[in-house]
């Protein structure tokens, strides 16, 4: 799929603070409540209830049960791009990933304007 795509389980380690905080973190909510000085704010513990959050650079969007960060295979799921999707680097993957609107959300928006085209026909 991607020719410098070697480890996913290397990138996915929590920082020490983090794993510290990961357990008093709910499903959904931000690590930086969680925290002495309010820092980590972007970090967020996902849920299987609610669509992922945006995805950045930062690459911090944590398993909601497992402590380590979401594998890449995982964010394209969530961002419904196919997994056999060809691209050159991992890096350009994250960025397309973060700057793309997801494909199947694409579609729906799609397919209901096709829907209210025939409406007014």
């Amino acid at each position: 799929m991607i020719k410098d795509y070697k480890n996913p389980v290397e990138k996915t380690k929590l920082c020490p603070l983090d794993k510290k905080t990961y357990d008093l973190v709910p499903q959904g909510k931000s690590f930086g409540k969680y925290t002495k000085s309010g820092s980590r704010f972007n970090v967020v513990k996902q849920s299987f209830n609610k669509p992922i959050t945006t995805y950045t650079s930062a690459d911090d969007h944590v398993h909601p049960i497992k402590k380590r960060k979401l594998l890449f295979n995982e964010l394209l799921i969530c961002s419904s791009f196919p997994m056999d999707f060809k691209y050159e680097t991992i890096r350009k993957a994250r960025w397309a990933m973060g700057m793309s609107v997801p494909p199947f959300m694409v579609q729906r928006i799609a397919l209901e304007i096709i829907k209210q085209w025939n409406l007014r026909n």
